[in-house]
């Protein structure tokens, strides 16, 4: 017998809801984390306040990415062709993994169990969606967070038209469903 799949609480952060980030933030994630990783936990945040549940225990987090922070990944690079080894940020290096939103947001809201990046063309965030109801259907975790969270960076954007990708719209932001 399977489990039954209710959502509680969804909510979307992105560029045009920027002053609700710096609400959901406090002093030192705003300065440490970058800009994904900034939509990632206030969206996750607020999905769980619009379930009226608080963070932590036995919270499960699914997050799908097409592109992962590579913005970061971009300056990071950046950095070390213009000045070599000495031109790299250390503050940059763990938002260049593709897993950083989903590592950031679980410190953040306490998840405990599962934390799980998808990355995809597309339907990453879709994918985390389905993936984390049939891994409650299946008994596999009892509650999760599950959503996408990107930010293209426009010459990878500009890049992917030219190749004949370009018909999807692309922006930046997180949403999440609990």
């Amino acid at each position: 017998m399977s489990t039954r799949v209710v959502v509680t609480g969804a909510r979307v952060v992105d560029s045009h809801t920027s002053g609700l980030t710096s609400r959901l933030l406090d002093e030192t994630e705003a300065r440490r984390l970058s800009r994904i990783c900034q939509f990632t936990v206030a969206s996750a945040r607020l999905a769980l306040g619009e379930a009226g549940l608080d963070a932590g225990g036995d919270l499960a987090l699914l997050v799908g990415t097409e592109f992962g922070d590579m913005v970061s990944t971009i300056a990071f690079v950046d950095g070390y062709l213009r000045g070599g080894p000495v031109g790299v940020s250390p503050l940059l290096f763990p938002h260049t993994v593709m897993n950083t939103m989903a590592a950031t947001t679980a410190i953040a809201v306490s998840a405990k169990d599962l934390s799980l990046t998808l990355n995809t063309w597309t339907v990453a965030g879709e994918l985390a969606i389905a993936r984390g109801a049939a891994m409650i259907r299946a008994g596999r975790i009892r509650a999760c967070l599950a959503g996408g969270a990107d930010e293209p960076p426009p010459m990878v954007v500009q890049t992917i038209r030219e190749i004949g990708g370009g018909g999807d719209v692309r922006s930046d932001g997180g949403g999440f469903v609990f």
